[in-house]
């Protein structure tokens, strides 16, 4: 949790609730009030409504349980900070990691590679 805590741009003021809550170890409410801000977020647009998530999630984990476990590796990978193209949708895949130490250089090019950074 907290270093997907890290990753976020909480000085964005939609944001200052989850930041107050978790400056104040409410870490529930964080993640409370920061799943309220992707539902009721306008952008990116989705196009389905709201009340039709939960039967999509059923869906998608009913029938597609190896991606959903698959799609949440690779989540974890990034906020881990490792990228790594090895996916059957990756334009050239690699399996390569590349982790960052510190915040993702999204203009970083690996191995003198431009099209990595399209990737990204």
């Amino acid at each position: 949790m907290s270093t997907l805590i890290n990753l976020l741009n909480l000085d964005n003021p939609i944001l200052l609730p989850v930041k107050q809550a978790f400056k104040e170890y409410k870490l529930r409410d964080s993640l409370r009030f920061y799943h309220s801000y992707f539902l009721n977020r306008v952008n990116p647009k989705l196009y389905f409504h709201h009340h039709e998530i939960e039967g999509l999630v059923k869906q998608v984990n009913k029938h597609y349980p190896e991606a959903v476990e698959r799609v949440w590796a690779v989540a974890e990978q990034v906020v881990n900070r490792v990228i790594v193209f090895q996916e059957a949708w990756d334009m050239e895949r690699s399996n390569i990691p590349v982790t960052f130490k510190g915040k993702i250089d999204w203009t970083y090019i690996p191995s003198e590679d431009p099209e990595w950074t399209y990737m990204c």
